[in-house]
């Protein structure tokens, strides 16, 4: 159960890393705008689903608060936008 902890602390990482490159137009060339915001939240829920399955412990703290505020801030703060 330990390793559904440590992969959702590596989707936590990775969804990190995607957010932060977009912000700096990296990854206008591979995916535009709503496809980028599809994949961030897919990565965020599925981390949070991972986290809640492994046991409790400091991984599964990390993984729901991370995954979670990646999915409020890369996720649904664009969705709101874009159907403004």
């Amino acid at each position: 159960m330990q390793k559904f902890g440590l992969t959702s602390v590596l989707i936590l990482v990775l969804s990190v890393f995607i957010y932060i490159a977009s912000l700096f137009g990296r990854t206008v060339e591979f995916l535009p705008g709503k496809a980028l915001v599809f994949l961030l939240i897919l990565l965020s829920i599925s981390g949070v689903l991972l986290a809640f399955k492994c046991t409790k412990g400091q991984l599964q703290l990390v993984g729901v608060l991370g995954n979670v505020l990646v999915l409020l801030i890369g996720g649904v703060i664009p969705v709101t936008s874009m159907l403004m």
